[in-house]
């Protein structure tokens, strides 16, 4: 039987552009179909058109699939209907389906002018500026498609421009004050110009921001934000101590990182740890954060470095944050394969653990001929082990520390030297695969699909890291997964391009939730077919 790849026909994608507002033709439109169909490498396919003077374009032939939809030209935006969890307009197509008619309405742009200014009415340099839709059920061509929503810097007359989609937005304005270190102590009386991110016109927050309003191909002017200072709108700090420093070495530094949620981290800092012990970040956000200490030996030898400390920053100041650095140990154990002779000679291959935080730390060492390894300095913390490479069809089916079964396999350290660790390997892991299938039942092709193998329905992420629990769906819609550890799983099918939410918080559980679940045992070979899941799966009853 011929796979879907095989006899899949190409696809067409004709249409005409024309101004949004006008209707009148656009001649020179650059059209983009960008498919990210080689995911997670690359390269990634484009084509491309240009629309003449009728305002027509055509592009052909295309392989059937899914593609970011870009199109450009100066002085006009596009905007479309949010589907996916990507943050861009697309466009699909199946096999062999010629799109004639596609009308593609260009807005022009409407531009917010404004500035930012300081308590005194003075311009404010270096400010950034951005802007948030009141609606999130739109998404927009950009042309470097990657980035974020609008914004812009204020120059030294603390002027700003913003280019957006014509509709409501909420103007927000954030200094350059950041610090790491404790607040600046002052004697005369004044205080330090620093700035709270400050809302239009000059509110502390959204809810009592004002609404600004926008037209296609106009300007509007006049928007000033007044930014508050830091001691009338209050910003936050969190503080702390780092135990275990060793006297006379490099006194170290505690890494911050801060994001909207813990699986979206977007900015990281670091300060330097007092003598006495502490750290301080101040002019903090609310959100969610991320510490560790780190103390470097002298001459850029080991590093030492304690657990990490998850902390949700909301309305008050954190306090007496206690930070570890007395963690770091040697890790040694045994890696062997289940029936393979006692002492049977191993191939090359090493031991990674992987930190479960965010911050993506990894110890490594290799195994020796004998099975033994040894990884120097591993910091306390919580890691799940890897092995470079597996055998075919294996699986880590125990993992020991010292004398205790870990459960799950995550090796729960607190630092304590000379911990030992014992790796067992199966080569009985079990196959899974099948086709990815629409909701018509079509198999999905060149599509940024993830199938997600949930065993922990209160982790499951699309964690493309780890390929033991999700795998990218081929251009031909097929999907599989080797050496599974045998257990109860429940097996869904996330497309980046239609599967809506996906990247919100909690919609991943629910939909987890709600799809098949399945029994593996070991060494069984499993041929499947699973259905894109959809929002609507969310609040459906979970299937067995």
């Amino acid at each position: 039987m011929l796979s879907c790849g095989l006899f899949a026909q190409q696809a067409a994608f004709e249409g005409t552009a024309t101004n949004a507002v006008t209707h009148e033709p656009l001649s020179g439109v650059h059209i983009r179909l960008i498919g990210l169909h080689n995911m997670p490498v690359g390269p990634f396919d484009t084509y491309g058109a240009a629309s003449d003077k009728a305002g027509h374009f055509s592009i052909a032939p295309l392989p059937p699939g899914s593609y970011i939809f870009m199109p450009q030209y100066r002085g006009f935006v596009y905007a479309a209907r949010k589907e996916g969890a990507l943050p861009f307009p697309s466009v699909t197509l199946k096999s062999g389906e010629r799109v004639a008619d596609f009308k593609l309405e260009m807005t022009p742009e409407a531009v917010i002018l404004g500035r930012v200014v300081d308590e005194y009415g003075d311009p404010l340099e270096r400010a950034q500026v951005a802007a948030e839709a009141l609606s999130s059920d739109f998404v927009t061509a950009n042309a470097t498609f990657m980035e974020g929503g609008p914004d812009a810097q204020t120059d030294d007359r603390g002027m700003f421009r913003l280019t957006l989609v014509p509709g409501k937005y909420y103007i927000k304005a954030t200094a350059s004050n950041f610090s790491n270190g404790p607040p600046e102590i002052r004697t005369d009386g004044t205080v330090t110009a620093d700035y709270a991110p400050t809302w239009f016109p000059g509110a502390p927050g959204k809810d009592s921001a004002v609404v600004v309003e926008t037209r296609a191909g106009a300007e509007t002017t006049g928007i000033e934000v007044h930014m508050g200072h830091a001691t009338r709108q209050r910003t936050l700090s969190i503080s702390g101590t780092v135990s275990g420093i060793v006297p006379g070495e490099t006194q170290g530094y505690v890494a911050m990182q801060f994001g909207e949620s813990l699986h979206r981290i977007t900015r990281s800092s670091s300060t330097q740890i007092t003598r006495e012990g502490r750290f301080t970040f101040s002019k903090l956000e609310p959100g969610f954060y991320q510490f560790f200490a780190m103390q470097p030996s002298p001459g850029g030898g080991t590093v030492r470095r304690g657990p990490t400390v998850e902390i949700k920053l909301e309305n008050a100041d954190v306090a007496n944050v206690e930070l570890q650095l007395s963690g770091s140990g040697d890790v040694t154990g045994t890696f062997e394969i289940e029936g393979d002779p006692p002492n049977a000679p191993q191939e090359k291959r090493s031991i990674r653990l992987r930190s479960t935080t965010m911050f993506d730390a990894a110890s490594s060492g290799d195994v020796d001929r004998d099975g033994s390894f040894h990884i120097a300095a591993v910091p306390q913390g919580k890691f799940d082990v890897h092995i470079d490479p597996l055998p075919e069809d294996a699986y880590v089916k125990t993992v020991v520390l010292d004398g205790t079964v870990a459960a799950n396999g995550i090796l729960d350290l607190h630092g304590v030297p000379g911990a030992r660790v014992k790796i067992m390997v199966s080569r009985k892991g079990a196959h899974l695969s099948g086709r990815v299938r629409d909701a018509a039942g079509e198999p999905v092709l060149n599509s940024v699909t993830v199938v997600v193998l949930a065993d922990d329905l209160d982790n499951v992420d699309l964690d493309t890291r780890d390929d033991s629990h999700t795998a990218f769906v081929k251009a031909d819609g097929q999907y599989s997964f080797q050496g599974i550890r045998p257990g109860k799983y429940h097996l869904l099918a996330i497309d980046a391009f239609h599967t809506a939410d996906a990247d919100k918080p909690g919609v991943m559980k629910k939909l987890a939730a709600a799809a098949e679940e399945i029994e593996i045992k070991e060494g069984d070979r499993i041929s499947k077919d699973v259905k894109i899941a959809i929002k609507e799966d969310a609040s459906a009853k979970a299937k067995n």
